[in-house]
């Protein structure tokens, strides 16, 4: 059962998937969506996409290592092996 788990999951996500997929290209108009979308500035669908993904690797945790919250971490193990350096040696 747990290797039928992971395949159960993916086959339902792909239903899923195809169902909403053919839903809404059921509802809209193709010719309007093509048009609306060749009308529409390119900059702001950049600027959309980065602001997406940014949020995204964020919620991940994968920019963890980076911002002001690092560079404090940062700063106080640097300051911490100054003051070790300074003792110890």
């Amino acid at each position: 059962m747990k290797k039928a788990k992971p395949v159960l999951v993916l086959v339902l996500k792909l239903v899923v998937s195809v169902g909403l997929l053919a839903y809404f290209l059921a509802r809209i108009h193709i010719e309007r969506f093509l048009q609306t979308l060749a009308n529409a500035k390119f900059s702001y669908i950049a600027l959309v996409m980065l602001v997406y993904l940014f949020t995204q690797a964020h919620q991940r945790g994968a920019l963890d290592d980076f911002g002001p919250a690092a560079w404090h971490q940062d700063a106080v193990y640097s300051h911490a092996a100054l003051l070790f350096d300074r003792h110890v040696l």
